[in-house]
């Protein structure tokens, strides 16, 4: 089991580094700006053309979670190979559609996400980050 640092712990730990970076995940991006970083805020300008038929599977499984989606395909594809060993086709079909949701998932961040920090407007990122802001930036 991977052990969990404390905040202070890990600030500890890295007390004599000369660089600090802070690496914040979907949660805090989500926390930041939803009209933007949702499943489904994702979902909605999500370019399918490449494969118009995969909006069908996320209607079909009721979510607009790109990563559960991702999942039931390459889950599928082994059940498949399981079940029927003669269907590799359409084994492999899947594990491309779900690299195709991963690569439609990692261009629809790319194309919401602010290019610069200063284009989110301190008035909505201060109260959220200040807490952590002195930390992390002090040398």
């Amino acid at each position: 089991m991977v052990e969990v640092l404390s905040y202070s712990d890990a600030m500890r730990s890295i007390a004599r580094a000369t660089n600090k970076y802070l690496l914040l995940g979907n949660g805090f991006s989500i926390a930041l700006k939803p009209d933007i970083f949702t499943y489904g805020s994702l979902y909605e300008n999500a370019d399918f053309s490449a494969a118009p038929y995969l909006p069908q599977i996320f209607d079909a499984l009721g979510t607009r979670d790109f990563e559960v989606i991702i999942r039931h395909l390459s889950d599928t594809a082994q059940i498949i190979e399981v079940y029927r060993p003669k269907l590799r086709t359409l084994a492999a079909r899947l594990r491309r559609d779900a690299e195709v949701v991963k690569d439609i998932l990692v261009e629809v961040i790319a194309s919401r996400h602010p290019s610069r920090p200063y284009e989110i407007s301190n008035v909505n990122r201060r109260p959220k980050i200040t807490p952590y802001r002195r930390p992390i930036l002090t040398p």
